[in-house]
């Protein structure tokens, strides 16, 4: 089927020369004479990028050394809290994938991951970051976005995107695009106009490692599929974002040369047929990029830092430096930051993994980590739940698990005692709790809210 059959009847790309920063190509719509929206300039209509903003948050981390590549991030059921309320995200595929290495989390765009991400580094040091880089659409205060502006709920222009895209392939340096090299007077005389200065925004060796995960399809291919769009026979960089309801698709991409935005959507604000970004937007970016490649366009491989960036072997589950025992191994980039010690999941045929992913871990039939004191897994300290009036209150329970011993866990909810075991069901009560989860003489507690 076409992208109409599927609702997207509008389209816009930019692409900008990464060296001398001119926009080279600016199409802000199909048809410029189709009566309905041909001369709407879709390069400068603001949408929710979703997915693509992922990048940047990863490279921000990875600057600050707070996590390498192969930093273990959660992919489970996470809520996240705030001044401005709780925040649960959920993924696309509307499931879970337990531990993830952080180069595959971004490869894969998961968006439970990257939300941990910037919840670590932090919402303001993210704004501040994202504004440096030509974001100027973005301008109400970071709380106003809260922690889903890293799965693209700002709105930005396309133009705004391809822009801030390009500090991957200029090795860290943000310089605003322009698209006048000069003017002429009536009497002949020529103006050059010249560009701003670039700023560094980030360490060469940190654009490398994003460049390597965004142009390394190993890294996509468990939620991508072997054959996508964004499986190119050159080397070229990509990033995907599928708006919420199927809005927008967007695709982002580069090598050494170029930089390429892409949008794909309808511009009468209707959703898309269930068309997710690498089979809208994406195939639009492949076929352009397929044509340059044709046409004998460069397509260079990135230059590799071989002073700041080096491999290590790794376990592909514990994202740790691998051992004998390990049954799946790869090697991986570090730069700043790398893995301490060797990997502790697996042993003499055993995988053990730490106690967060106790459910995941009971799906895959591995053994969870036994600390000598009990945790409470969920809920988490301060959560916020509601009871909902449409929905009877006996359906309204949530969960209370623990892990860490191997004794018995008894639960109680404000000192009365409600049962036992790693994992129970609570029904919801209005007001203010305390759970404990106690195991022989150790306890713990956490503080939760129940509305109604």
């Amino acid at each position: 089927s076409t992208l109409k059959d599927k609702n997207a009847l509008h389209a816009a790309m930019v692409m900008i020369d990464n060296k001398t920063m001119e926009i080279m190509a600016m199409i802000g719509s199909v048809d410029f004479f189709d009566y309905g929206k041909g001369q709407v300039d879709a390069t400068l209509v603001k949408k929710q990028v979703a997915s693509t903003m992922k990048p940047f948050a990863y490279a921000l981390a990875l600057d600050n050394g707070i996590f390498h590549t192969s930093s273990i991030l959660p992919d489970v059921y996470t809520q996240f809290y705030s001044k401005v309320g709780n925040y649960i995200p959920k993924n696309f595929s509307q499931s879970y994938h337990g531990p993830i290495r952080l180069a595959k989390a971004l490869g894969c765009s998961y968006n439970i991951p990257a939300v941990y991400v910037i919840n670590t580094v932090g919402m303001v040091p993210f704004y501040n970051f994202i504004r440096s880089i030509g974001f100027d659409s973005i301008n109400r205060s970071p709380s106003f976005y809260g922690l889903g502006i890293v799965l693209g709920n700002a709105e930005v222009t396309l133009l705004e995107l391809a822009n801030a895209y390009t500090i991957f392939p200029r090795e860290g340096i943000f310089e605003h695009a322009n698209c006048i090299r000069k003017i002429v007077d009536r009497g002949g005389k020529e103006y050059v106009v010249t560009s701003d200065k670039g700023i560094r925004v980030l360490q060469p060796s940190t654009c490398y490692l994003i460049n390597h995960i965004l142009s390394e399809y190993k890294y996509k291919v468990e939620a991508f599929g072997l054959h996508s769009a964004i499986h190119f026979p050159f080397p070229f960089a990509a990033k995907t974002g599928t708006s919420k309801d199927f809005k927008d698709n967007f695709v982002a991409g580069y090598n050494k040369n170029i930089t390429c935005a892409v949008w794909v959507g309808n511009l009468y604000n209707e959703t898309l047929d269930n068309l997710p970004a690498v089979s809208g937007a994406g195939i639009v970016l492949k076929n352009i990029l397929l044509h340059l490649w044709n046409s004998g366009f460069p397509f260079a491989k990135f230059t590799f830092p071989t002073k700041e960036v080096h491999e290590v072997r790794i376990c592909m589950l514990s994202g740790l430096p691998a051992t004998p025992f390990c049954p799946q191994t790869e090697y991986e980039l570090y730069a700043h930051t790398v893995p301490k010690g060797v990997c502790t999941w697996h042993s003499s045929g055993k995988t053990t993994v730490p106690a967060e992913y106790v459910r995941w871990a009971a799906e895959k039939h591995y053994s969870v980590l036994k600390d000598a004191a009990v945790r409470i897994i969920f809920p988490k300290n301060g959560a916020t739940f509601k009871i909902d009036k449409t929905v009877r209150k006996s359906l309204q329970a949530i969960p209370l698990q623990a892990a860490g011993t191997k004794k018995e866990i008894q639960w109680f909810v404000d000192g009365h005692f409600i049962g036992k075991g790693s994992e129970i069901v609570w029904q919801l009560q209005q007001g203010n709790h305390i759970i404990c989860a106690r195991s022989d003489k150790v306890a713990e507690y956490v503080n939760i809210v129940v509305l109604e």
